[in-house]
């Protein structure tokens, strides 16, 4: 059994690396405090942010998480080059991912833009699956 704590830590290790950690100042996992958000967008920082959209939060059997990479606009323009190689990291430490506790398959992919916050996201699902329910 694996609980959505252990989920997200899990999947926050698998992306967690130096490839990745040389683009970005940090990953989040579960509900960011609203404080850390906002002192991560002041700083114009790009940072990763994971949390479940589904499950049932006892234990996960099959899921999907929400895994959004921030990045600061430049002139009000959206950094497309900076989420393109934050993407390129992590996709393939993502794509059919396997861990003692659950495998991963990517899903859709959308780029939404916070106007407000002068940033551009990548919104990438992820679908988790408990490998003893497979």
């Amino acid at each position: 059994m694996i609980t959505p704590f252990s989920a997200l830590q899990q999947i926050r290790g698998l992306i967690w690396q130096p490839a990745v950690r040389a683009l970005v100042t940090g990953v989040y996992t579960g509900e960011i405090a609203l404080t850390e958000f906002d002192r991560a967008t002041a700083a114009k920082e790009k940072f990763i942010a994971i949390n479940f959209l589904t499950t049932d939060f006892a234990q996960v059997q099959t899921g999907v998480l929400n895994m959004n990479i921030y990045c600061p606009d430049v002139s009000g323009i959206a950094d497309g080059e900076s989420l393109d190689a934050v993407l390129l990291a992590v996709k393939p430490l993502l794509e059919d991912a396997y861990t003692n506790d659950l495998n991963t398959e990517l899903g859709t992919l959308t780029e939404l833009k916070l106007d407000d916050k002068k940033y551009t996201v990548y919104n990438q699902r992820i679908n988790v699956y408990a490998p003893n329910l497979l």
